[in-house]
């Protein structure tokens, strides 16, 4: 059997992996969050487009689906469970401590595969997802170190352990959910995909123009212990986003959640 490891959709696979691979070096070596959610999102973007190059030049092969399932376990598993594995070090504890007990969020590595694997499987997923994608699982974990670094969130490290497992078990549930894959760029067929990314286009319009509204400067809030560790984190201090602008964000989000998973069952 002939097989054919370099089509067009393999290198893009390929930058997939090595982002996600570098995001983890970034987050357990380099101690830098903001940086490793940088290559996540960059992941995701080839990771998108590796798919609809296979889809719109009918490249797709079992090579390509294999590949592109072990590059999103390490971009998508594996480096969000290592940013929440780095910020369960540097987090205060109600009642777990830090060191070993903070593998529990590797939980979420262990559920991507599952996912990734259940997707390989199930016919059913090319016009939508069961369960919640790993990419997007992985962005929403993944978050928690941008907003760490850049507004100064802190969380228990029960929350972070306790947030890894939740939404490692949306990946595994039985929830629908639409799918972002675009079949051409015709409006036949695309149509939810297109009004999602108009939602998303003006919800980030009306936050900008919020922003430049004259909002009264948020507070600054003083370092924790986990800056005198890494020096970069020494500055003098991060801003905190205004709370009711986080508040009616987290509202449209969840009802917006609601609409598209209303009427599924999560598990069965």
């Amino acid at each position: 059997m002939k097989i054919k490891l370099f089509t067009i959709p393999n290198p893009l696979t390929l930058s997939n992996l090595f982002c996600g691979s570098a995001a983890v070096v970034s987050a357990l070596v380099w101690g830098d969050l903001k940086l490793a959610f940088g290559l996540m999102v960059l992941a995701a973007v080839f990771d998108f487009f590796d798919g609809f190059a296979a889809r719109l030049l009918n490249q797709s092969s079992p090579i390509g689906l294999q590949l592109d399932s072990l590059a999103d376990d390490i971009s998508f598993g594996l480096a969000p469970a290592a940013i929440m594995y780095s910020l369960y070090q540097w987090m205060p504890g109600i009642w777990l401590p830090e060191g070993y007990p903070g593998l529990a969020v590797f939980v979420f590595t262990a559920c991507a595969a599952l996912r990734l694997v259940k997707f390989n499987i199930d016919d059913t997923q090319r016009t939508e997802f069961c369960g919640l994608p790993s990419p997007a699982a992985a962005m929403l974990c993944g978050s928690l170190g941008l907003l760490f670094e850049t507004s100064g969130l802190e969380l228990p490290r029960e929350a972070i352990s306790a947030i890894a497992v939740v939404v490692g078990l949306l990946m595994i549930s039985n929830l629908r959910m639409f799918a972002l894959k675009f079949h051409g760029f015709g409006w036949r067929g695309n149509r939810l995909r297109y009004l999602f990314l108009e939602r998303e286009r003006t919800a980030l319009r009306i936050h900008h123009r919020g922003r430049r509204d004259g909002r009264p400067p948020a507070r600054l809030r003083r370092a924790g212990d986990h800056r005198a560790v890494y020096p970069r984190f020494a500055r003098a201090g991060a801003c905190l986003p205004d709370k009711r602008l986080w508040e009616s964000r987290i509202v449209v989000y969840l009802k917006f959640f609601n609409y598209i998973c209303r009427g599924f069952p999560l598990f069965g």
